[in-house]
């Protein structure tokens, strides 16, 4: 379930606690659990939410595609989680 967590990342880098545990078939708490786990090990990091440029920007690496006023915390994998998946 791990590795289909971290694959889940891989494939959209940026992903809420919602739509991980609905992707993998779990619920959210345990989502919540592993990433916890998987950030102390450094495989993802999270995200501050939301952005608060109104349009494109530079200050952080997603490039404005985390959503303004973001009601979750948003999750991407790290180098070494991708390393992991390979």
């Amino acid at each position: 379930m791990i590795r289909a967590l971290l694959g889940e990342l891989q494939k959209g880098n940026v992903a809420s606690y919602r739509t991980m545990a609905e992707a993998i078939g779990t619920s959210r708490g345990m989502v919540e659990q592993m990433l916890m786990d998987l950030e102390q090990r450094g495989y993802v990091a999270r995200l501050s939410p939301g952005c608060q440029a109104a349009s494109s920007c530079s200050g952080c690496k997603m490039g404005c595609t985390i959503p303004l006023n973001a009601p979750d915390t948003l999750w991407t994998i790290t180098e070494k989680g991708k390393a992991l998946l390979q």
